[in-house]
């Protein structure tokens, strides 16, 4: 089932990142696409939200979920053109 994680209006997009990324370390990765998700809708920044996009594409990567990591490294890099890593992934994701 979906993991959702209540996160208090008064956290940053920052600091529920950081959240996310612990999470994603220890393989609790539902609860980090939840946050990855909770901290991309919370920013106005585009650079960060192609950042929150392109570590929920390597999660979806990691589950086995490629279509669905093509459609976040698609938005990512629709927010941000210049972003390397992002194009790299789904390159490699798009040629298999």
């Amino acid at each position: 089932g979906d993991t959702i994680i209540e996160v208090s209006q008064l956290a940053s997009p920052s600091s529920i990142a950081n959240l996310a990324m612990i999470y994603s370390s220890t393989e609790e990765r539902e609860k980090a696409l939840s946050l990855y998700g909770a901290a991309a809708g919370r920013t106005n920044d585009p650079l960060f939200k192609a950042q929150m996009l392109y570590r929920t594409a390597c999660i979806q990567r990691d589950t086995d979920d490629s279509k669905n990591a093509i459609l976040s490294l698609e938005y990512a890099l629709s927010l941000n053109p210049a972003y390397a890593d992002a194009r790299l992934l789904l390159r490699q994701l798009t040629s298999q």
